[in-house]
């Protein structure tokens, strides 16, 4: 901001800003050094507004400054500057308006003497979209569902194109072979939408797998750990990734970050790349690297750690009775490494644990999502929960999904059935006509997940030989430390 500001200024101190008279000469203008602040200028703007910063630090001057901003957002800035002549402008042979780009224009007062200079934002911000954008359509944002069938039923067709559920999960159930995937994919993408759609999965490798059988399978992550390098992992997630974005697929529900310190837990177990808590931090975050650098969104779970429990939360309500301290020491750890490793996505599990929260689990609970993750350690990415139909929760799923973001997630999975998603569309917007929910803590969600949405793109399936990607993976896996 504060180059923003200045290069304002610029214009004129580099210029010259005492009006020429028949004895005094204009000094030389140095239209190179204000070409490159008048693009300085465009590209603080732009990040500013995008970002809806309207605080101006203390170290900039904030006399003859003005900003006008709508709903937090910067839409133009006002310098009041030395009177100068337009000779000086004219000399670098700028009108106003001037065209800093597509969305922002310069402009001056019109006399023969120039008082102030203006910069205005011309198209809305994705800020300002949010904001415009009907209560229906934003939660369809926050909501992830599971469906019935291979193909695009008309039910289907319905949640996406008129009641805006924008974000979909594929189970087995879902897909029969390499042809099938593509082809749904292709269907589903194509759906009339405003904003990119979103396919996500569970693709860990072992047990936990949802791609069509003709591709190998990687192993367990314990599997992966045992024989390979964090760089040969980087490099096997990333073929993976690869695979996945070929079918359309942006969002992974991967890596497991749980440290597997218990030797009866029946859901984790081998899904955990370790259970050394360093180790489990250094192999689940190469697996994310490489997932990354194909352009696939990881999402690390089940925070705050499922690791040390006995029950399997898609069938009860697992309870872990550390201390904040042992959390901290142990199941904190992988998390706390993601964070700083600026995680896109969180996932947050269904455990109770008293020492935190003795009543809601932690998918539910803003003592957890709240207070311990965004503003303990810092977390300002997507938070999701992992599917609300398991049987660890006993609430209704609209109570669920109302508790969940008044806790603070932004992305409510709902793993099976259309009827529960929309079920639970229609009790948040209850619960934001009721004050139960503000709008403006919806919005909050809604533009986390956008962003992220914009950075990715719309996504596009893509042809690829299944023997040449099964080749490289079985090198891959192939190769050991």
């Amino acid at each position: 901001m504060r180059h923003t500001f200045i290069l304002l200024v610029m214009l004129l101190v580099v210029s010259g800003c005492t009006p020429t008279t028949e004895e005094q000469q204009p000094q030389p203008i140095d239209t190179s050094y204000f070409e490159l602040q008048l693009q300085d200028a465009k590209n603080m703007f732009q990040t500013n507004a995008t970002l809806g910063i309207t605080m101006l630090a203390d170290t900039i001057p904030k006399e003859h400054i003005s900003y006008e901003h709508e709903h937090g957002i910067i839409t133009a800035i006002t310098k009041e500057i030395e009177p100068v002549t337009t000779d000086v402008l004219n000399e670098l042979q700028l009108t106003s308006p001037y065209t800093l780009d597509d969305l922002h224009t310069l402009t001056w007062d019109a006399s023969d003497v120039v008082t102030t200079l203006r910069i205005t934002r011309n198209a809305p911000t994705l800020k300002q979209t949010v904001y415009d954008m009907p209560l229906d359509e934003k939660i369809g944002q926050l909501i992830i569902t599971g469906f019935e069938g291979t193909t695009i039923t008309e039910e289907l067709r319905r949640a996406v194109e008129e009641q805006h559920i924008s974000n979909i999960i594929l189970f087995s159930k879902n897909i029969v072979d390499h042809t099938q995937l593509q082809q749904f994919a292709t269907n589903f993408h194509a759906l009339e939408h405003t904003y990119p759609l979103w396919i996500s999965i569970d693709e860990e490798g072992g047990n936990v797998s949802r791609l069509p059988d003709e591709l190998v399978s990687i192993p367990t992550a314990t599997t992966l750990a045992n024989n390979h390098s964090t760089a040969e992992i980087e490099r096997i997630a990333n073929h993976l990734g690869q695979a996945l974005l070929a079918y359309g697929i942006q969002v992974n529900f991967a890596p497991v970050m749980d440290v597997n310190s218990n030797p009866k837990n029946p859901v984790i177990g081998t899904r955990s790349f370790s259970d050394d808590a360093s180790i489990v931090s250094q192999y689940a975050l190469a697996f994310h690297h490489g997932l990354t650098e194909a352009h696939v969104l990881t999402a690390m779970k089940h925070f705050p750690g499922h690791g040390d429990t006995d029950i399997d939360s898609h069938h009860a309500l697992p309870v872990l009775s550390h201390s904040k301290e042992q959390l901290y020491d142990v199941e904190l750890v992988p998390f706390i490494e993601a964070i700083q490793e600026q995680a896109p996505m969180i996932m947050v599990g269904h455990l109770l644990i008293p020492a935190l929260d003795d009543t809601l689990p932690a998918s539910v609970s803003p003592a957890v999502i709240t207070e311990l993750l965004r503003q303990e350690l810092g977390y300002t990415g997507l938070v999701v929960t992992d599917d609300i139909t398991m049987d660890a929760l006993d609430m209704p799923i609209a109570d669920t999904a109302v508790q969940t973001l008044v806790a603070g997630s932004d992305l409510v999975l709902i793993g099976h059935g259309l009827a529960n998603a929309l079920t639970a569309q229609q009790a948040i917007i209850e619960a934001v006509e009721q004050g139960v929910l503000t709008e403006e803590r919806i919005n909050t969600s809604v533009l986390r997940v956008l962003r992220q949405k914009q950075m990715l793109g719309e996504a596009s399936v893509k042809q690829f030989s299944i023997a040449t990607w099964n080749d490289t993976m079985r090198q891959l896996l192939q190769s050991s430390q």
